[in-house]
């Protein structure tokens, strides 16, 4: 069963378009043991990326689907991402991509004034927040409540 459920799993976190991500984080949780712990930490922190920069909060029935634990997490990463456009933001200028509005601003660096990539500032904020995530964690935290 252990073989059938990894395959379903990976046909389903390779949806194109993907499956929401709360979903994806959901059955992540769920079905933890059937995917390599790397991957599901992959799939996991994917989806929570896409959370942090979705215009929209999380819904009351998105946190009992993915929990307290990685909850917090995009919490923080969105006031985090939310302090640093803030820090660096030259004005209300966006740019589309993939319907996720990353700010145009530019920021004082070694080099003088340099465009921020957001994507990357996003990737360095959740690599902070996620360094001593374990998905045993958020099952650990599922089976508590």
């Amino acid at each position: 069963f252990s073989n059938i459920e990894s395959r379903a799993l990976s046909e389903l976190f390779s949806l194109s378009p993907p499956l929401p991500p709360v979903l994806r984080i959901s059955l992540a949780r769920k079905h933890w043991k059937a995917i390599h712990q790397d991957q599901c930490e992959q799939h996991i922190l994917k989806a929570v990326k896409e959370l942090v920069l979705r215009p929209q909060t999380l819904k009351p029935e998105e946190i009992d689907k993915i929990g307290t634990n990685i909850t917090a997490k995009v919490a923080r990463a969105r006031e985090e991402f939310v302090w640093a456009v803030c820090r660096a933001s030259t004005g209300t200028v966006v740019e589309w991509d993939d319907n996720v509005k990353y700010p145009t601003g530019y920021w004082y660096g070694t080099g003088g004034m340099q465009k921020r990539d957001w994507k990357t500032a996003v990737d360095e904020i959740l690599g902070e927040i996620f360094s001593d995530f374990h998905i045993e964690d958020a099952q650990i935290e599922r089976l508590g409540s």
